[in-house]
């Protein structure tokens, strides 16, 4: 119940943003940072030991791993939608 009313929230706000601005990107980009700092928020508040936030180096790995995946995907598309590939 809690998901079906949160996604039509964000449906209903995301509406009137995207016609002001059509960038679709952009706007996915802003909703996932938000949902980011919400989720970190939230995560803060409820680990109750430091030693919890600790990453190891598999863990430090895998987030270099992802970002540089997410680069390269971005690096491709914008290079596609321009029609440069």
């Amino acid at each position: 119940m809690h998901v079906s009313f949160n996604v039509v929230v964000m449906g209903t706000l995301q509406a009137p943003l995207l016609k002001k601005y059509p960038a679709n990107l952009s706007v996915a980009a802003l909703s996932y940072f938000f949902g980011t700092v919400l989720m970190c928020t939230t995560a803060f508040f409820m680990v109750k030991e430091p030693l919890d936030w600790k990453l190891t180096q598999s863990e430090v790995l895998a987030v270099i791993y992802a970002v540089s995946c997410i680069k390269i995907f971005f690096s491709i598309y914008s290079h596609v939608s321009r029609g440069i590939i």
